[in-house]
């Protein structure tokens, strides 16, 4: 007859176990609480994207994790051609706006500050010695320079194009803009 071993095998194999249960406990505790955090994050995403684009807030600083991300924002910029980077997306069951199959596009952008782009429109037109009318705004004298400078083969141009080409005919136009009171620049 053999007796039932009581020793040191059968005390580690339990503690072993122990260690394991706990273990495993814990990490079941753990997907819970994930569940719960996904599920909130969700909620708070789709919520976020399905709300009307708001204006860009003017105090960064003021932004937070917690009521900004995923905010959807509208703002004016200007993209630097030629450094785009692509990204497919075969569509999105949590995004209405993404049905189908397309593209992301990203690329560094810089935010427009309306006084000093007009103000530089202006000098570029000027130094390129196109006359614009005097109450004429930002995409007006862009249209009159391209105008001026291509001709008819500018005449079926939609406003992303005459920007495009205006950028081009001015790269090297950098007329300085002088505020009020300041010397002028010469040579």
């Amino acid at each position: 007859m053999t007796k039932a071993s009581s020793g040191p095998g059968l005390i580690a194999t339990t503690l072993i176990m122990l260690v394991c249960l706990a273990i495993l406990i814990g990490l079941g505790v753990w997907q819970l609480q994930r569940k719960v955090w996904k599920e909130n994050l969700i909620a708070a995403m789709t919520s976020r994207l399905d709300a009307p684009a708001q204006p860009l807030p003017s105090q960064w600083v003021a932004l937070t994790q917690d009521a900004d991300e995923f905010r959807r924002v509208a703002f004016t910029a200007t993209f630097a051609a030629g450094e785009e980077a692509l990204v497919y997306t075969p569509g999105s069951a949590l995004r209405s706006d993404i049905k189908g199959p397309g593209y992301f596009v990203f690329a560094p952008a810089k935010l427009a500050d309306a006084a000093k782009e007009f103000a530089d429109v202006q000098a570029k037109a000027k130094a390129l010695g196109v006359t614009v009318a005097a109450d004429a705004d930002t995409a007006a004298i862009k249209k009159a320079v391209v105008d001026a400078k291509m001709g008819e083969a500018a005449k079926d141009y939609t406003a992303d194009h005459i920007a495009i080409a205006f950028d081009a005919l001015t790269k090297d136009a950098k007329a300085p803009v002088q505020p009020i009171g300041a010397p002028k620049v010469t040579g």
